[in-house]
């Protein structure tokens, strides 16, 4: 809002932040990472190891039925549509997902093994 205003600005550079979150998702519940929205001036790319990722472009990256292949590195870039010049990277996030059984697949496999035990 104040960047045609001011006629003297020093820009001191964003602290690059090399820090790595650590995110537990279950298979069984939706998952999003979310960084904080301030202005509705700010263009949104996530990127997943590296590599950006088609259709997300808002300030988080949801997932409804979490899997492994969800697993990597994600990092949001988030520049302004104001200051055209500015950048801003999100710190980093490794999403680790845990396979969550359902309850008819666990039953299941307390049966096998309550069947192997009482044949030992």
């Amino acid at each position: 809002p104040f960047a045609g205003v001011i006629s003297n600005f020093t820009y001191l550079p964003q602290a690059s932040s090399n820090t790595t979150d650590t995110l537990i998702a279950y298979s069984n519940q939706s998952f999003a990472i979310s960084i904080n929205e301030n202005t509705t001036n700010e263009i949104y790319q996530w990127y997943k190891d590296g590599v950006a990722m088609q259709e997300e472009n808002n300030s988080q990256v949801s997932f409804i039925t979490p899997s492994k292949t969800n697993e990597g590195i994600y990092r949001c870039e988030i520049n302004s549509t104001v200051i055209t010049d500015l950048t801003l990277y999100s710190k980093f996030f490794y999403l680790k997902v845990v396979n969550v059984l359902n309850e008819q697949d666990s039953l299941s496999l307390l049966s096998v093994l309550q069947d192997l035990k009482i044949k030992e």
